[in-house]
């Protein structure tokens, strides 16, 4: 693994492009916009991966009651071939979201909630000590781009903060992209085919 945050490019290598394009800015990664009085974070990493990977869940006290009522249901099949209501009846949440959306409020959640753009350990995720003030986000920024090849594209909104990600920018024969506009906080999923 990279460490991280990045540097900009170093400009021997980007002279040639700087003499086609005069106004590109060769930023860092992640790197912080400030438009108006917002402020808009802008990181490339495939963090959710890294999440998924190194991950730890334990039970919760909901899924050891749901095995004892599974556990119960079977008795209760067992001894008689009588109506009841299937487990998964009486658990049924009012949160019927997509896994994608779950995962992708999980990952906003982590992010925000830490303040951190890489909430692990320095084996896990090495960090460059001099720009390890980039990664804070005190206070919360108004947008969080993300640029997360592992996590789907979404657009969520936490605490204040729009958080995006256009996901995988190619996508089988197309390839995706966000336009957003800061004055309006507008998000708009692009596609264009190859």
């Amino acid at each position: 693994a990279y460490a991280w945050p990045q540097r900009a490019i170093p400009s021997s290598f980007t002279q040639k492009m700087d003499k086609v394009c005069k106004n590109i800015i060769w930023a860092s990664n992640p790197t912080r916009i400030a438009y108006i009085s917002q402020e808009i974070v802008v990181a490339r990493d495939d963090i959710s991966q890294r999440l998924r990977r190194h991950s730890v869940e334990f039970p919760t006290v909901e899924e050891s009651k749901e095995q004892e009522l599974i556990e119960f249901q079977q008795k209760k099949e067992r001894r008689k071939d009588a109506d009841a209501t299937s487990i998964h009846e009486l658990f049924k949440s009012n949160d019927q979201l997509p896994a994608k959306v779950k995962e992708s409020r999980k990952l906003v959640k982590t992010l925000l909630d830490q303040g951190q753009l890489s909430p692990f350990t320095t084996n896990v995720r090495p960090v460059v000590w001099d720009l390890d003030h980039t990664l804070t986000m005190h206070p919360i920024p108004s947008t969080l781009v993300l640029g997360d090849t592992t996590a789907s594209p979404f657009d969520v909104t936490y605490n204040g903060c729009k958080a995006i990600n256009p996901g995988n920018f190619i996508s089988g024969r197309r390839a995706r992209y966000i336009e957003y506009t800061p004055s309006s906080k507008k998000v708009s999923h692009e596609e264009v085919f190859l």
